[in-house]
């Protein structure tokens, strides 16, 4: 089992107190995934929500036109969450996550998460500040990816 000092250690879980992590523990698994596992797929229900604590995963979705074609979309670094959709309705999988290398994380169940939220709001406020932080920061990557491509398609 994770030990409290471990998850504090990781900046989405630093602003909780010891008795959140200590409610939150039973709910966190530690995994490795081997190179080109696939976390999810997109569409999936959203079961769990992730935290990355070594490796790289690479964050792909479908094209409209051609479902077969999947678009590399983003890639997550250690230390960040990913699977956010555990905690968003209407809990599904936006994208496929797939590990660019080993990985290690921690697996967080997403039901009972969402519940514990519920019971303890500062908790899931702390919690959905990580995560809309984390949200933000993709779509401003997302937006650089967009601006660096040669010929973007432009909408007015």
């Amino acid at each position: 089992m994770i030990s409290v000092k471990t998850l504090q250690a990781y900046p989405f879980f630093a602003r909780l107190s010891q008795t959140q992590i200590e409610a939150l523990i039973p709910f966190v698994m530690e995994e490795h995934i081997p190179y080109g596992g696939t976390f999810f797929e997109e569409g999936q229900s959203a079961q769990y929500l992730f935290l990355l604590t070594r490796g790289s995963v690479d964050l792909y979705f479908k094209m409209p036109d051609d479902p077969r074609h999947r678009v590399l979309a983003g890639e997550i670094n250690a230390i960040e969450p990913f699977g956010i959709s555990a905690l968003i309705e209407p809990h599904l999988y936006a994208m496929t996550a797939r590990a660019a290398t080993d990985c290690h994380i921690l697996r967080i169940d997403g039901q009972s998460l969402r519940a514990l939220m519920e019971r303890d709001p500062q908790l899931g406020y702390t919690l959905m500040g990580e995560i809309a932080k984390a949200s933000m920061e993709r779509m401003h990557l997302a937006q650089q990816r967009l601006a660096e491509e040669e010929q973007p398609e432009l909408v007015i």
